[in-house]
């Protein structure tokens, strides 16, 4: 994603960089659905029942589809 080359990590162990990534894919997730309208919160709470929580981009398509 582009965001990632705006922070680069400088993290060697592949465990911690699977850490990383994964809790950074969450937080962009929370972020997304934070800004959404709260005519959208039903798809926001489906969203983050998906255990494990769902990518950014599938995120993406669950409020698309909600709001057409």
């Amino acid at each position: 994603m582009e965001l990632d080359y705006r922070c680069p990590n400088d993290l060697e162990n592949p465990s911690d960089i699977a850490k990383l990534k994964k809790c950074t894919s969450e937080e962009r997730v929370y972020m997304f659905l934070i800004g959404l309208y709260h005519n959208l919160d039903q798809v926001c709470s489906r969203a983050l029942a998906i255990v494990p929580l769902s990518y950014l981009n599938e995120a993406y398509v669950m409020v698309h589809r909600e709001a057409q």
